[in-house]
């Protein structure tokens, strides 16, 4: 059996930034990665960008909680997001440029589900006869 890649949910521009939208444990996850986080993607030698979770109050203040992080993978093709409410996910790296340069509407981000495990019954199988299994009868 094989492990599967199961999409959970997308990266879309908004604004200078990006959003990403995923579906974990049953619950809707939002996050925002700020243009300083994308600048920080995309300089060489990158370094990691906050996911923030942004809610506004009634009077217009906005407060920040970080919810995750996003890196480049180390074979530099993917983008690895890693939440906190949620398995590590990833998406494609070219896909996440052509998001930020306008000619994609959105990427998909998956993570990679393990296959099940088929469990060995501990007991013998049964025989059909008394001498199956036995190279010679005697």
């Amino acid at each position: 059996m094989t492990a599967t890649w199961v999409r959970i949910g997308h990266i879309e521009q908004a604004g200078k930034g990006v959003k990403i939208l995923a579906r974990a444990f049953g619950k809707e996850v939002h996050g925002t990665i700020t243009p300083e986080g994308v600048k920080k993607l995309l300089s060489p030698g990158s370094s990691p960008a906050e996911i923030l979770k942004v809610q506004r109050t009634p009077d217009g203040t906005e407060i920040y909680e970080k919810i995750g992080t996003a890196f480049r993978s180390r074979s530099g093709r993917g983008l690895i997001i890693s939440l906190i409410a949620a398995p590590e996910a990833s998406g494609s790296w070219d896909g996440f440029r052509a998001v930020l340069g306008g000619t994609r509407e959105r990427i998909a981000i998956s993570v990679l589900e393990p296959a099940e495990e088929e469990q060995e019954d501990p007991r013998p199988a049964p025989r059909s006869s008394l001498y199956d299994g036995l190279e010679c009868r005697f």
